[in-house]
C-alpha cells in the first residue's frame, strides 16, 4: 500500500458553505469536517496537494496533532483520464476511487496508527467542479463514510471543500 505513503499539502482555509461551490480563483484551501467537527491541514508547505499520476490522482492533506503528538492524514484518491471533466467520482475502495483516514500517535510506550477507509458498505462522492489547466488547480468538494480496519464499528463522516494545487511530482 506504498500509495499512502504520499503526504499531502495545504495553504489556508476558506470559508464556504456546503451548498456553494468555491471559486475556481483564490487561495488554495482545504476546509473539512470530521464527524461534524472543522478540520484543516497544518500550513506547512506540503501539507496539502494534489499527484497528477497516469489515470490517478491523488489528493492528500495532513495536520499535526499535539495531544498525543502525531498526525492525521486525510487520502483521497480517483481515477481519471481527464481531470479537467468536470464530474463526480465514487468513493467505495475500489480502483477507481476510495478515500482514507490516518491517525498517527507517539504515545508514552510507543507509538500507534488507526485507519479508516471507504468500502462498499461505506462510501462516498468526490466532484470536480472547477479546474485550471494554467495554474494547475482543481476544485471541488467531498463527502464520505469511513470504518476502522481495525472491526469497531465506529463510522466516521467526512465532508469537505477544496481548491488544490496538482502536479505530477509530491512535494
Amino acid at each position: 500500500m506504498c500509495r499512502f505513503a504520499l503526504v499531502v499539502a495545504l495553504l489556508t482555509e476558506t470559508g464556504c458553505s456546503d451548498n456553494q461551490a468555491p471559486s475556481p480563483d483564490g487561495p488554495l484551501f482545504l476546509a473539512a469536517s470530521v464527524d461534524g467537527r472543522s478540520w484543516a491541514p497544518g500550513p506547512e508547505p506540503g501539507d496539502l496537494y494534489a499527484l497528477l499520476g497516469p489515470q490517478r490522482v491523488i489528493l492528500t492533506a495532513r495536520r499535526p496533532t499535539v495531544q498525543p503528538p502525531g498526525e492525521e492524514r486525510l487520502v483521497v484518491e480517483f481515477g481519471t483520464t481527464d481531470i479537467f471533466e468536470h464530474r463526480n467520482y465514487r468513493l467505495a475502495w475500489e480502483i477507481s476511487g476510495f478515500a482514507t483516514f490516518q491517525v498517527f500517535t507517539q504515545p508514552p510506550g510507543g507509538p500507534s496508527e488507526a485507519f479508516y477507509s471507504t468500502s462498499q458498505a461505506h462510501s462516498g462522492t468526490l466532484t470536480i467542479q472547477a479546474s485550471n489547466a494554467v495554474d494547475s488547480t482543481i476544485t471541488g468538494a467531498f463527502a464520505f463514510d469511513a470504518a476502522p480496519l481495525s472491526g469497531d464499528a465506529k463510522v466516521h463522516r467526512f465532508s469537505g471543500q477544496f481548491r488544490v494545487r496538482y502536479s505530477t511530482t509530491a512535494p
